[in-house]
């Protein structure tokens, strides 16, 4: 399970220098200053996006455009959570985990939702192999970003023609595998959900 040090707030392609200058101008800018980008990380851009930081406050948050996330950021794919957050609606989550081929994060939601190859079968394309070439593309993105040396290359995305229907099954199937010695199967469905938790969204969570 990865750690998130930044919170990801995802816009529009085209209104991301204008979302960033919201929180650059006044009043917001009392609120939030710019911050230095992380250091390039495998598969990722974040590098290369404005960040900010809350002041007095230990939290950090990048602004993503949507189509590095492969989210169409508009109303009608947000749902909000309990506290009015707005957050991608599952299906369309789950979508963007798998043809990105983000292994660790469609891992991560399958455990959290506990869901099933069925469900994958009646809200996600499995047809067909994933999205190389917007693999690609992020790439070339990637690449242009840092300097080039002979270890510069280990930063990009990994490229393979994965069938989606197959990396979803194997995805889920082993659920019950990655349940760690410490939580007692007869109690848990995978390594986050428990048997009696039923949809995670629904409770309440506070600040999220």
């Amino acid at each position: 399970m990865r750690v998130r040090n930044d919170w990801e707030i995802c816009v529009p392609t085209d209104l991301l220098e204008t979302a960033a200058q919201i929180f650059n101008s006044e009043p917001h800018n009392q609120t939030y200053k710019p911050c230095r980008p992380d250091r390039p990380r495998f598969a990722s851009l974040l590098h290369t996006f404005p960040r900010f930081k809350i002041r007095g406050v230990d939290l950090y948050f990048v602004l993503i455009p949507d189509h590095d996330a492969y989210i169409h950021c508009i109303p009608s794919n947000l749902e909000r959570s309990q506290t009015g957050l707005p957050y991608p609606k599952l299906p369309l989550f789950a979508r963007s985990l798998l043809e990105t081929d983000d292994e660790v994060g469609l891992t991560d939601l399958v455990d959290g939702m506990n869901l099933s190859e069925e469900w994958g079968r009646e809200n996600l394309e499995l047809n067909g192999i994933i999205d190389n070439a917007w693999a690609v593309e992020k790439n070339e993105k990637i690449r242009a970003s840092v300097p080039l040396t002979d270890f510069s290359c280990l930063l990009e995305h990994y490229i393979r023609p994965a069938s989606k229907e197959e990396v979803w099954k194997e995805t889920v199937s082993k659920k019950e595998h990655r349940i760690g010695p410490e939580l007692p199967k007869e109690y848990f469905n995978t390594r986050f959900h428990s048997r009696d938790l039923g949809d995670p969204r629904l409770l309440d969570r506070g600040y999220v």
